[in-house]
């Protein structure tokens, strides 16, 4: 298991202020678990990076918050910044 730390960037608030307050508490309680285990089955949380890895493409991870929402990270060292909350659309996510 590994410990990331988090950061979020203000596109990542935007996401979040505008869903609904049931999205909002699963939002948060995925963040919870993914604190706790961020390995956990639930969460599904994998490597989405789309291309070469470069630094104006850095490696970018998903998160399950439910079935039809995702939270998306970029991996800058050990630190991944959250910076949407979107779709299950991966290729819809803003790249920066």
């Amino acid at each position: 298991m590994h410990n990331y730390q988090n950061k979020t960037t203000k596109g990542f608030w935007k996401d979040y202020d505008k869903l609904s307050l049931e999205n909002q508490k699963a939002a948060d309680e995925a963040f919870a678990m993914f604190k706790q285990n961020p390995n956990h089955p639930g969460l599904n949380f994998e490597d989405v990076t789309q291309g070469k890895v470069s630094p104006s493409n850095p490696r970018t991870f998903s998160a399950r918050i439910t079935r039809s929402l995702r939270a998306y990270a970029h991996l800058i060292g050990d630190v991944l910044e959250w910076f949407e909350i979107n779709n299950h659309d991966y290729k819809s996510i803003r790249r920066k």
